[in-house]
């Protein structure tokens, strides 16, 4: 009787949701499918170039998932998001014709409230695919094993880093907070002292670690990204017949504006993201209204870093 309305809002949820945002995702794909290679390159190096402080784990299991079975992962997430789809409107025509059934009777409304929880579940079982969903799920998993390795060996050195300062930090803070915790708590518990303030110790040593981290990729992805944009852009010129004096040529090995106009857009990005974090204590938390877009990677973000640091 407790399940069905929460079963209902699911459904509801999914069809507010699910439905409008796979179809927006279609629409953006299909775009981004139709644009030149170069117009791509361009985009994916302006967002680098003036993000990859913000999302420096996400942008590396992005990497790391083109080699670790990139083509295998958009299969699966299709197949899932598929089944999904014909759930939701299995759902919805379950439900019509219920209500069309018992539209009148209150005996069979009642009954019908009553069993909702398992019509739903039977509905569900009867839809979808088990081996596709079974196989999907699978092909989800290895390449997160992939991924998850990669960025364990690329980001090991901030685990090391955190561990080394949480060590030193749990020296001194134990030499001042331990006397005053002990005069404050039962003699009973000052075995729980030293365990406590070593796991503050490790949680802000580790976040100590993550923005220099952060502050570093920041410097790496501007250059990446800047030299990625600028050569883009140049080809894309070149190929239009733009020479601007024999300055812009296709083979960017004998022309150095590309590293001017790269190194030029990396400085600028570069800047960006330190002045705006200069005065956010360089937490790189994206800024508002930016932020009412962008929380899902910044939950994929959060949830990366503790998967590779836990």
């Amino acid at each position: 009787r407790n399940v069905g309305p929460v079963v209902d809002a699911l459904v509801a949820c999914g069809r507010s949701v699910l439905l409008p945002t796979v179809a927006l995702a279609r629409v953006v794909l299909g775009f981004y499918r139709a644009l030149p290679k170069d117009a791509i390159l361009a985009q994916v190096g302006l967002v680098t170039c003036f993000a990859g402080g913000y999302y420096p784990t996400l942008f590396s299991s992005l990497q790391a998932a083109q080699h670790c079975g990139w083509d295998v992962m958009v299969a699966a997430i299709q197949d899932l998001t598929n089944e999904a789809i014909e759930v939701v409107y299995a759902l919805e025509d379950n439900s019509r014709r219920t209500d069309k059934e018992g539209e009148g009777n209150p005996v069979m409304e009642k009954e019908r409230c009553h069993n909702s929880f398992r019509q739903k579940t039977c509905v569900i079982l009867a839809t979808v695919d088990p081996m596709k969903i079974n196989q999907a799920a699978g092909a989800l998993y290895t390449t997160w094993l992939g991924v998850s390795s990669v960025l364990e060996k690329e980001y090991a050195r901030v685990i090391t880093l955190s561990l080394t300062m949480a060590r030193f930090m749990e020296q001194l803070f134990c030499f001042v907070l331990a006397p005053p915790a002990y005069m404050c708590i039962a003699a009973d518990y000052h075995q729980w002292v030293p365990v406590a303030i070593g796991w503050g110790c490790k949680g802000l040593a580790m976040n100590i670690a993550w923005r220099i981290q952060r502050l570093m990729t920041a410097a790496t992805s501007a250059m990446a990204g800047g030299l990625m944009f600028a050569r883009a852009c140049l080809r894309m010129l070149a190929a239009r017949g733009f020479r601007f004096f024999g300055l812009v040529r296709e083979d960017d090995k004998r022309s150095s504006l590309d590293e001017v106009i790269g190194f030029l857009v990396a400085g600028l990005g570069f800047y960006t993201q330190f002045e705006t974090q200069w005065r956010s204590g360089f937490s790189f938390t994206v800024p508002w209204p930016v932020c009412l877009i962008s929380w899902p990677f910044d939950f994929a973000e959060r949830w990366i870093q503790w998967q590779i640091t836990k």
